[in-house]
């Protein structure tokens, strides 16, 4: 049963030309584990592969339909944006890992392997660092 969030971070690393090691440790906890991803962390790697490590569309769309084969992807909503300004202002994270918990704890989700330390303050979120 899939019941945990692998945060973007992540799957950047799988994408990324960079930080071999780390995806080699991704591609391996991948293999074993089956993980959701929300749909706010597909734009996200989108947006760091297009602007930060300019890759082209084309190898953009590839990664995506991987993405979209190889996990489960949940949608966020308009209450949920409600629940992250709650969030955020609650527990002075930023309004994007606010909405990605919001998301989360609407979908029954209480893992989120990441390398974010802010998920580390919000009650009821287990977060796990797969390179500790």
């Amino acid at each position: 049963m899939k019941t945990d969030l692998i945060d973007s971070n992540l799957l950047i690393y799988l994408a990324g030309r960079e930080h071999e090691k780390k995806r080699e440790k991704i591609n391996q906890l991948c293999e074993k584990k089956e993980f959701i991803i929300s749909s706010q962390s597909l734009r996200e790697v989108c947006s760091v592969l297009l602007y930060k490590y300019d890759f082209y569309p084309e190898k953009i769309i590839n990664i995506v339909e991987y993405i979209k084969k190889t996990f489960e992807i949940i949608e966020d909503s308009s209450e949920d944006v409600l629940e992250a300004l709650k969030i955020h202002e609650k527990n002075k994270i930023s309004f994007w890992d606010s909405l990605l918990v919001a998301t989360m704890k609407r979908n029954g989700i209480e893992t989120i392997y990441t390398e974010d330390k802010a998920f580390e303050k919000i009650a009821g979120i287990k977060t796990v660092n797969p390179f500790k």
